[in-house]
């Protein structure tokens, strides 16, 4: 009997270590932060990003000119994200995007495998 109550004090205790130790971790934060360290809460100012257009393909044949732009086909003149093709060169497309003259360049693709090692 006086076994069984010593293991159920020991339980109890070791419960309680336990929950007073993480209470005292959470109350004491990061231990390696410098004591100056304040968090700055950000601004209500909005940052505005521009658009991504990621040219994906193009299309240069005789008179036929076509960029795959973000998935979608497009052609001179059309628009894409706000911005429309002004040309399509063979390793790049140019847009305009609010009074400004933007060259996006064709993504290229590294296609490699692994050689074997016998």
């Amino acid at each position: 009997m006086f076994k069984s109550a010593l293991q159920v004090c020991l339980i109890m205790f070791t419960c309680f270590e336990a929950y007073a130790t993480n209470a005292y971790v959470v109350k004491m934060g990061d231990p390696l932060r410098p004591p100056e360290y304040k968090v700055v809460k950000p601004s209500n100012s909005k940052v505005i990003k521009k658009p991504a257009w990621r040219v994906n393909e193009i299309l240069f044949s005789g008179e036929r000119r076509v960029a795959i732009v973000n998935n979608v086909a497009v052609a001179i003149g059309d628009n894409i994200n706000g911005a429309r093709v002004i040309d399509i060169k063979p390793g790049h497309i140019v847009l305009k995007y609010k009074a400004r003259i933007i060259k996006s360049r064709l993504q290229t693709v590294s296609v490699k495998k692994q050689v074997k090692k016998i």
